[in-house]
């Protein structure tokens, strides 16, 4: 049975990227899962899978999605505003945390990818995790970086977080911040101790991890969400 939410509040990071929080207090998952959506406008006939951005200690679930124009369920998705229903099954998934022997992890998100990523971020952060924790994202251009004001306001507050982006179809982006996630940018993280979370489109994440394996990094401290 799933949980008959409502909309707590509706947030609008761009024209086609949108968050969407459901008020709950019900909720047991492990940050990275996701949960089916379905909602009543639409006869509850269509599910469809979105990661959590919320860390698990929040009173909510938000769930972070693009608005595809022909979708299944994102064009009605984008509709919702406060107090209006949904059904959330879950969670299910097993692109986890693994809070244990976890010293180290860089996170690796390719465009809306990166909301497991913010789950998991967020849970960390909130528990005042020694973790050293490093988060790259990819977007084709500025005003695809989702969340950047909050990463960069919990860069400063937090010694062991940093967070840095890159740009791939931005002319105006400073040359450091250009181009793709690339074997010789992934070196410098390079540790037989840090775990490596990827989460994005497939192309994103089969280029990460073979850029990861060129590197010499262990498959075994690989996991991998494709959108």
């Amino acid at each position: 049975m799933g949980m008959k939410l409502k909309v707590s509040k509706v947030i609008s990071h761009s024209k086609d990227i949108l968050s969407i929080r459901f008020k709950t207090n019900k909720k047991k998952f492990i940050p990275g899962q996701y949960f089916l959506v379905e909602l009543p406008v639409l006869n509850n006939q269509i599910k469809r899978p979105y990661s959590i951005s919320s860390s698990p200690k929040e009173n909510y679930l938000e769930i972070t999605f693009k608005k595809i124009e022909k979708g299944m369920l994102t064009p009605e998705l984008s509709k919702l505003k406060k107090g209006d229903p949904a059904t959330l099954t879950g969670p299910f998934g097993e692109f986890v945390y693994e809070e244990k022997n976890s010293k180290k992890i860089v996170l690796l998100g390719g465009g809306t990818g990166i909301a497991p990523l913010l789950g998991i971020l967020r849970y960390c952060l909130s528990k005042k995790c020694k973790t050293e924790i490093n988060l790259i994202h990819s977007a084709r251009k500025n005003s695809e970086l989702i969340f950047k004001k909050e990463l960069e306001r919990l860069d400063k507050e937090n010694k062991n977080f940093l967070y840095t982006y890159t740009l791939t179809r931005d002319n105006s982006a400073p040359k450091n911040k250009k181009g793709r996630i690339n074997s010789q940018k992934l070196k410098k993280y390079l540790d037989k101790k840090t775990k490596y979370y990827i989460s994005g489109p497939p192309a994103f994440v089969d280029g990460m991890i073979s850029s990861l394996l060129k590197i010499g990094c262990n498959d075994k401290n690989i996991k991998a969400e494709r959108y």
